[in-house]
């Protein structure tokens, strides 16, 4: 059975640590459906604050924290995010695209046409919006659909991020030493009238419609909190960004 949870507006460490308890502490599949309670920035598992203007991010109370999956930087101000956990025996290439496929039917769900990959050259930049390859979900040449994934053994996290509207703050200002080009991000909202909450409900039952025996959950109860609060303790440091340089995630 595939438990389908919607956790509104969590507390950035949080909704890392969450889902890698559920990744690799679980033997259950999950879907989460969430949003972020304080603008973030999220990096990949390798990549180094040298990047960030961190006195330009704490001066518009912007936090930090470290995705135990890879990819790029990424802005979580008002995206829609999604993990999924499961158990398969899929080859990652096979895995990720499946996942993307099924991106592909959600947007054309919504009435949203000129769904592409990208047909340039594979890119990878520090800023996540800005890098393109073959699996990306773009709309026309303009990436929408930011997925990163992680394996262990035969166990599977993979989060995903809808753009869904621009952000007010200026996203390069949140850089140094690395050029950003906004021009290469397209925002849901421009190609839908869906409201944030419409597509956050449109997601969650999509979610379910397409995975047996599933069940939706809106809240953590059936959890062990005391073994998830002693697992946050124990994980803590490896999510936290206080230093230049990644701590490795295992």
């Amino acid at each position: 059975m595939t438990i389908i949870i919607k956790t509104p507006n969590g507390h950035h460490l949080d909704n890392m640590i969450l889902d890698s308890f559920l990744a690799f502490e679980s033997d259950h599949s999950y879907i989460r459906v969430y949003t972020w309670a304080q603008p973030t920035l999220s990096l990949g598992k390798s990549n180094h604050t040298q990047h960030l203007n961190i006195p330009h991010i704490q001066s518009q109370n912007i936090q930090l924290v470290r995705r135990e999956t890879g990819g790029g930087i990424l802005p979580h101000f008002h995206d829609i995010c999604f993990s999924i956990i499961r158990f398969s025996d899929q080859k990652p290439k096979a895995h990720f695209e499946n996942i993307r496929q099924s991106m592909i039917v959600f947007l054309t769900s919504l009435g949203i046409t000129q769904i592409n990959h990208s047909s340039t050259k594979a890119t990878h930049t520090e800023f996540c919006l800005n890098t393109q390859n073959q699996h990306e979900i773009n709309i026309g040449h303009q990436k929408c659909i930011a997925i990163a994934q992680k394996r262990k053994k035969d166990r599977y996290l993979t989060h995903g991020s809808i753009q869904f509207t621009k952000p007010s703050i200026s996203i390069p200002d949140l850089f140094s030493n690395i050029p950003i080009s906004m021009d290469k991000t397209t925002y849901l909202d421009q190609h839908c009238s869906f409201t944030r909450k419409d597509i956050i409900h449109k997601l969650i039952q999509f979610f379910k419609d397409q995975t047996p025996h599933s069940t939706i959950e809106t809240d953590l109860n059936y959890l062990n909190h005391s073994t998830y609060i002693t697992y946050k303790k124990k994980v803590l440091h490896l999510f936290s960004i206080d230093q230049p340089d990644p701590t490795p995630l295992v």
